[in-house]
């Protein structure tokens, strides 16, 4: 118990975890070790449906994140590409503004 909950005078905590009750433990004195029996779900058909559509959800969001990234791949591509060919623009048309200034003084 923490002193600063304002609790006093209460019992010991509850545990915060519940038990593990998928497992049972043969207490029998009589069995020569413990055996710990597991209890699974059945592989029924509805199980395995539902692997199978988790499985495809799962390849559908990762073929959709794949798609993204080559499109957002693209798009940067391009707009460095177009960047670029601004810049090179920009390099003319200064070359030509000075070309065409020192005209005019001359």
């Amino acid at each position: 118990m923490n002193s600063g909950d304002g609790r006093r005078g209460v019992g010991p905590p509850n545990s915060y975890c519940p038990p593990y009750r998928s497992a049972s433990i043969s207490l029998d004195p009589n069995k020569s070790s413990t055996a710990m029996a597991y209890s699974m779900p059945p592989n029924d058909a509805k199980n395995l449906h539902m692997d199978s559509k988790s499985d495809d959800i799962e390849m559908y969001v990762e073929n959709m994140l794949n798609e993204l990234k080559g499109k957002m791949q693209n798009l940067s591509n391009n707009l460095l590409s177009k960047v670029d060919n601004m810049e090179k623009s920009l390099d003319e048309l200064e070359h030509a503004m000075l070309s065409f200034s020192s005209k005019a003084d001359g």
